[in-house]
């Protein structure tokens, strides 16, 4: 069954969502250069390159740590010579030192990272590398400082993309936000399957590409150790262990009976198996002879069904594969140092115990204990004791657990080496909530460490430090049941002698609830803005400092000032995200101090002021946010929609998908998005309807503006079917008309069921010309500052931008959460797609799309009505001439498709946005009834891939004749809305 050519054709991907594209396979080097076996001479590894690379293979994988003397670098650099070097795709890492006696060191300084990128360049004979990884991440420099060493390197030229190596979850999400991650490196394949729990999930969420080593699991299912001998000088004994040995041959002779049945091999089925995990998968196994590599490359032709791979999974059950075989890395991939500079103080001050700053192995927070006298607690005495402490137990979800291989040691200062302390190789320690430490009792004796010959103790300074490798890790309560009942969620925070506090504001302490740290806090006189009648009340999102810009943690609270005599609480909710960003929620007007005061009501009692909150998360399970089965239910114009709910993890967040009875298909429904559920118009817990509407036609946009009767009678009819967002400016209509008009409207309408949005920054000058939308002389920074201060006065909701370039976004995003971005998107418009939409899922903002018919086209302006008189589309290049009659082609493509689907044009481009992302809100502008009734029409229409394509191909872009805007407008465009960098 073994290929002994290679016939089929080479698939190639993106890797990520940045750009690069590689081969479907690709070829790890380490191997050439003796990574498992002798080396090959440079002659032999260059053939089997070349071989790699005349069958397809595009995608090389190298190190500087692979090989004696950087040799495998040296090797590949030869076979590139042979090459065309623009259709190879040349990924190498830094990050991992070699030092004496076979043993590593981790560095990622920026320094190092210049270094090591000018070293390998040199090495490689290039002028630049596609893919930079960090091999390993080194826990004592913050993964910020090494990013932007490496986006510098990126904007030189010097490399073109930025990936990691063996990263936990925290580390990726921080690095991302300096610098996008195109790839991650990991080791996957059917026996180590540990990414599915966090890593897989969110690089699906950021965009990040998976490039897998071991895919065959170190040469297992390739037959290593079993039809086959291991060599002699191979490290692979370590994972192979002989008296697991016939428990291994079992689970391969299944996986070979699998393969038999689909006439291929077991290697090939193994890397079958992990090529249709996921599209951004890319595998790299290593080998050093050609005919591995062909029988590599026949895994491409393989399909497999989700029986089949079921099947596989359960022929390679990982519970079986933990009992048999022990993995391990490369190099320990936490390495932690503790440097006490003044160690005679311990001594001296008779203090029991010393705990290091917090530092990360393994997606975990650890301490490391140092008991400088002996821990007492065990008697111990005239020794040193150091334990490894994990930290952070209390954010853990319940019934955790996590299993560690782990070293301690004390450096020799003189000899430059290291002390090393573990348990039997091998051996396993489980932390849980009841063992949160381990480690060694008699570390080292005293006189051993003070005898200055033996160098631990030098100048009284000595250097303590860790490996730590987490094996695995879960919950036991991952596999209850998902909705569990909640916890104590309420804090209680009594105020006494709470005439006395002549503070402006007041703080509870740190309390915990739901895994994250909050404070209450009161203002007793109220906030300076309300004039001193109303007691302030808010929560507050502790630890904020250290929370990831792009973390988001969402809350529904109940605020309670406790009436302790009658039981008449005053009470209100607020539901929100907080974030680095935004960490304060509550109410400026929470009960007024008259009532506080009143003495014939129980709210102090004997000057105590008692206050609660009563705080609600979404539970969490495997990244997959969960709800109460009440939250799948709510109520719109007089009936229930029973909704049947699904969560899946696509887009930018696990989604909430769901499926409307047919009999409410034609009505416009406004869901409610309760806890735990992700929404599709950015993070913030901002609720519109589906469909919006843009008040700008209704002052005279591209025709004569209505009265303003006229124009509330539309937004009237607009929020009858069900409309809630309603869009303007203050730069529509004469004199502001457009704003004044939606004003008369919504004192017709309950404003709290109304979601209004409008926009600044345009100034109408004379000649009418108007300032740029994104000012391109004031740093964005400045202009979200502002408009942070007034999100927290309350005087806006939300921010948005419009038109604004991707880099704007992201500086204006960690300043304060953006929730959407207004851009303009239709059929005919679609270059958002190439930058906007990625990001827009990155960050979790919302998308509102104008012009979503093509500024009316598709709705038949210029081709089955005529042009109004006063019209300002002439001067639209799309609308003109030549280029009208080509587009008219396409508007005819267009009614052909939507006349068999039984709807309109206008439908159908409609629904074709709809389609095209869960958080993009259309807001198409109309002055007539029956238009808005027809474009409402298009939220029944339920459209397939094959559907999406071909309305796609009847519009295709390269065939729309004419610019967006006229030359007077382009320079307006979100292209051109870069700011200067904050100073």
């Amino acid at each position: 069954m073994e290929d002994s050519k290679h016939t089929i054709q080479m698939p190639r991907v993106k890797l990520g969502s940045h750009g690069l594209e590689v081969s479907r396979l690709g070829f790890g080097c380490a191997g050439l250069s003796g990574y498992y076996n002798d080396p090959l001479s440079h002659e032999a590894g260059c053939s089997v390159i070349k071989e790699a690379f005349r069958n397809g293979i595009t995608f090389f994988d190298t190190s500087d740590l692979y090989g004696e003397n950087h040799d495998n670098e040296i090797l590949l650099s030869k076979a590139l010579k042979e090459l065309p070097r623009a259709k190879v795709q040349l990924a190498t890492k830094f990050g991992i030192m070699s030092l004496e006696g076979g043993k590593h060191a981790v560095k990622g300084t920026p320094e190092y990272v210049r270094q090591a990128c000018e070293a390998s360049l040199k090495r490689l004979g290039t002028d630049y590398i596609d893919l930079y990884y960090q091999h390993r991440v080194d826990p004592t420099v913050p993964i910020e400082d090494t990013m932007g060493e490496l986006k510098k390197l990126v904007d030189e030229g010097k490399i073109k993309y930025i990936g990691l190596s063996e990263a936990s979850v925290d580390t990726m999400r921080r690095a991302h936000m300096v610098h996008p991650i195109t790839a991650i490196q990991v080791e996957y394949s059917l026996w180590t399957r540990d990414i599915e729990e966090d890593i897989i999930p969110l690089c699906r969420e950021l965009g990040i590409g998976i490039v897998a080593y071991s895919p065959l699991g170190r040469g297992f299912f390739g037959g290593k150790a079993v039809v086959e001998a291991l060599p002699d000088n191979t490290s692979l004994a370590k994972v192979y262990q002989r008296e697991s040995r016939e428990e291994q041959t079992t689970i391969y002779d299944r996986l070979a009976n699998l393969a038999a049945k689909k006439s291929c091999t077991p290697p090939q089925l193994a890397l079958a198996w992990l090529l249709h995990q996921e599209d951004n998968i890319v595998p790299i196994p290593v080998t050093t002879k050609v005919k591995n590599l062909h029988n590599n490359l026949g895994a491409l032709s393989l399909k497999l069904t989700e029986e089949d791979l079921k099947e596989i999974s359960e022929a390679v059950p990982i519970d079986e594969v933990a009992a048999t075989v022990r993995s391990i890395r490369d190099v320990p991939p936490a390495h932690y140092s503790l440097k006490l500079t003044s160690f005679s103080i311990f001594l001296d001050a008779d203090i029991g115990n010393y705990t290091s700053r917090v530092f990360e192995a393994g997606g975990y927070k650890w301490k490391l204990c140092v008991h400088p006298n002996g821990n007492e607690k065990m008697n111990v005495d005239r020794h040193i004791s150091l334990y490894l402490v994990i930290a952070d137990t209390e954010t853990l979800p319940p019934g955790w657990e996590v299993n560690v291989n782990f070293k301690l040691f004390v450096f020799d200062q003189i000899r430059d080496k290291y002390l090393a302390v573990q348990d039997a190789e091998g051996v396993i320690r489980r932390f849980h909530r009841m063992k949160t430490e381990w480690g060694f009792d008699q570390f080292l004796s005293v006189d051993t460490f003070n005898d200055a010959s033996n160098g631990y103790l030098v100048d009284d300074c000595c250097v303590f430090g860790a490996e730590v490798f987490v094996i695995k890790h879960m919950g036991k309560g991952e596999y209850a049941s998902m909705v569990k009942d909640p916890a104590n969620n309420i804090y209680t925070w009594r105020i006494e002698k709470f005439s006395a506090t002549d503070q402006v504001d007041i703080r509870s302490d740190e309390f915990v609830v739901g895994g994250s740290k909050w404070k209450l806090r009161i203002y007793p006189n109220g906030d300076s803005s309300v004039d001193g009648k109303w007691l302030s009340f808010y929560l507050l999102l502790a630890g904020r400092k250290t929370l990831p810009f792009d973390r988001k943690i969402f809350a529904e609270c109940k605020l309670r000032v406790r009436d302790e005599v009658y039981g008449n609480h005053s009470e209100k909710e607020v539901s929100c995200w907080f974030c680095a960003s935004s960490y304060s929620w509550g109410f400026l007007q929470f009960m007024a101090l008259s009532d506080l005061n009143d003495a014939s009501k129980g709210f102090v009692v004997n000057d105590v002021l008692t206050v609660e909150a009563q705080i609600t998360q979404p539970d969490l399970v495997n990244g997959v946010i969960l709800f109460q089965a009440n939250s799948a239910t709510a109520v719109h114009k007089g009936f229930d929609l029973v909704f049947t709910v699904h969560l899946s993890p696509i887009a930018a967040q696990p989604c909430l998908l769901v499926e409307v009875p047919a009999s409410c298909r034609r009505r416009l429904i406004l869901v409610r998005f309760s806890a735990g559920m992700c929404l599709p118009g950015g993070l913030y817990n901002i609720q519109v309807s589906r469909l919006g509407l843009g008040c700008a036609g209704l002052s005279g946009y591209y025709n004569d503006p209505l009265s303003h009767e006229a124009g509330c009678s539309v937004i009237r009819e607009a929020f009858r079917n069900g409309v809630t967002f309603f869009d303007t400016s203050d730069i529509y209509g004469e004199n502001h008309d457009n704003e004044i008009l939606l004003s008369k409207a919504l004192k017709e309408l309950p404003r709290a069921k109304v979601q209004l949005a409008t926009k600044f920054g345009i100034m109408s000058l004379e000649g009418g010309k108007h300032a740029h939308r994104v000012d391109a002389t004031v740093p964005i920074e400045d202009t979200m500052g502002e408009l942070k201060k007034l999100v927290d006065e309350g005087k806006i909701k939300y921010i948005g931008l419009s038109e604004a370039s991707a880099d704007t976004m992201r500086r204006a995003h960690i300043v304060h959460p953006i929730s959407a971005v207004q851009v303009e998107y239709s059929l005919w418009t679609r270059d958002i797609e190439e930058d906007i939409i990625p990001i827009c899922r990155e960050l979790g903002i919302g998308i509102v799309a104008y012009s979503p018919l093509g500024r009316g086209f598709f709705g038949g302006k210029a081709v089955v009505e005529a042009l109004p008189d006063n019209t300002i589309l002439p001067h639209w290049p799309r609308f003109t001439g030549e280029n009208l009659e080509k587009n008219k082609q396409l508007y005819d493509r267009l009614a052909n498709l939507a006349a068999k689907k039984n709807c309109t044009p206008p439908q159908l481009a409609l629904a074709w946005l709809l389609h095209q992302e869960d958080n993009i809100v259309p807001i198409p502008g109309t002055t007539k009834v029956k238009n808005l009734h027809n474009n409402l029409g298009a939220l029944s229409l339920k459209l397939t891939e094959e559907d999406l394509k071909e309305i796609s191909d009847a519009v295709p872009i390269d065939e729309v004749a004419g610019e967006r805007d006229p030359d007077s407008f382009a320079q307006y465009s979100r292209k051109f809305a870069n700011t200067p960098e904050k100073s």
